[in-house]
């Protein structure tokens, strides 16, 4: 999108065009219908098991929060460092 404007005693110019971010048609919600989310907000991730949290067509309250996979670091004999994920 371009716009330039230019303004003198008189006038007030404007030039430009603007278009749509998106071509699609915004869900008309009736609020009457309003479904909240009434699950746990907190997530720990899992290295092997999928989780799915029921949030599809409802509203949330707060912010989901996503807390990283359990690990921990110990210095090895050779110098570094073994890293223990999933604890």
């Amino acid at each position: 999108m371009t716009i330039r404007a230019s303004i003198s005693e008189a006038t007030l110019r404007i030039e430009g065009s603007l278009s749509p971010a998106s071509n699609r048609i915004p869900a008309i919600v009736d609020p009457s219908d309003d479904v909240y989310y009434e699950y746990s907000y907190d997530v720990t991730t899992s290295l092997n098991e999928e989780q799915i949290l029921p949030t599809k067509n409802k509203y949330l309250t707060d912010d989901i929060v996503i807390h990283p996979v359990p690990s921990t670091t110990t210095l090895n004999p050779s110098g570094g460092y073994t890293l223990y994920i999933g604890q």
